[in-house]
């Protein structure tokens, strides 16, 4: 197993479970954890985990969607830029575009990570109309994560 000691989490809009999953297993890692986020539904307390607060997600309309999607991953890239090599990264689907534009560093980097799938959010693009199921997006959402071992 690699000496992983701290786990950086990745989440736009953090609810009442993911806060709890932070929680959990924050407590195994020697240094303390980082969370990332634009917004949480309560106060998070704990000796164990950082919070750094980043754009929050804006539902108004699909413009305001996928601009707070963009801020928020812009920001969450410098935070990968400054991940270190004994760090796990853990990715929400929330936005959904967030692991296809850090993907290339995280690999170029070398890092582990995790993505945790909330959504298939291609098949809801689909459906609204906005991409057809042809579109190099939707092909490169379905396939880009292969999933490098933690353990090794």
């Amino acid at each position: 197993m690699k000496n992983l000691k701290r786990i950086i989490f990745f989440n736009q809009v953090t609810g009442p479970l993911f806060q709890e999953l932070v929680l959990e297993i924050s407590k195994y890692y020697l240094n303390r954890s980082l969370l990332i986020t634009g917004s949480l539904d309560e106060p998070l307390t704990s000796k164990k985990v950082n919070i750094e607060i980043a754009p929050s997600y804006n539902r108004k309309n699909i413009f305001t969607k996928f601009i707070s999607w963009f801020k928020y991953t812009l920001y969450s890239l410098g935070v990968i830029l400054k991940a270190r090599k004994d760090d796990l990264i853990l990715i929400s689907s929330n936005p959904p575009i967030l692991g296809l534009i850090i993907f290339p560093i995280l690999k170029f980097k070398n890092l582990t990570y995790i993505l945790l799938i909330y959504d298939i959010y291609p098949e809801v693009l689909i459906k609204a109309g906005l991409f057809s199921s042809n579109n190099l997006f939707v092909k490169l959402n379905f396939s880009i994560f292969l999933f490098k071992p933690i353990f090794e």
